[in-house]
């Protein structure tokens, strides 16, 4: 290796630290976006909005891009975000009603509640991935994220596993909170994008329907 190729900006070196710093800094607008809490879901749709963009090396300007997708899809995001407290909150309610009774009734209660529970985090982790680049009503976003996390069910699988490989690290190990807050979140996203990027690239003709 000559000290040339060792200093060329495009080497793997330089290009692993470009992309860290590329994450740090969309890292650190989610957590900004998102302080207000109710603006999750906007910034949520943001990030993904960026991260898809860096799997296609066509990341162009992050602020610029982050901003905008953020202003574009706030009302639509927003609505969806809350609407997944909602319903998250009411299946939360009635597990923790229904574990008390041990009995059958109280079993298939249960069972029919953490199913329903399985069915909803499947698809809520298409949702802001699809706001992000696609221009859909709320109805249209819900629609084509349950047909992807059932017609592309390993994937969803995968992207469900590694959502809870996070959850769980950050659990095990508190001090893991630290890398959330530098690189975490954008970190999780990233990875992400990668899977959403192929399982979009497989149902583009989907987008044509309602």
């Amino acid at each position: 290796m000559n000290i040339n190729s060792l200093f060329n900006p495009n080497n793997i070196f330089f290009r692993f630290m470009g992309r860290i710093s590329d994450l740090m800094i969309i890292n650190f607008l989610w957590i900004i976006f998102s302080i207000p809490v109710v603006t999750i879901g906007a910034s949520t749709t943001a990030l993904y909005h960026v991260t898809l963009k860096l799997v296609d090396e066509n990341e162009g300007y992050l602020f610029n891009n982050f901003i905008k997708s953020f202003k574009e899809n706030f009302k639509k995001a927003t609505a969806i975000w809350i609407g997944t407290l909602i319903i998250f909150s009411t299946i939360g309610v009635n597990l923790a009603f229904w574990i008390q009774f041990k009995s059958l009734t109280g079993y298939i209660a249960v069972s029919i509640i953490i199913f329903i529970l399985f069915l909803f985090l499947l698809t809520g982790i298409y949702l802001f991935p699809i706001l992000s680049g696609f221009n859909r009503t709320i109805k249209g976003v819900v629609k084509k994220a349950f047909i992807l996390a059932l017609r592309y069910l390993p994937y969803s699988l995968g992207i469900l596993l590694i959502s809870s490989i996070f959850v769980g690290i950050i659990l095990i190990f508190p001090f893991a909170i630290l890398f959330m807050i530098f690189v975490g979140f954008a970190f999780y996203a990233y990875i992400n994008s990668y899977l959403f990027k192929i399982i979009f690239n497989k149902c583009m003709y989907l987008w044509e329907e309602v």
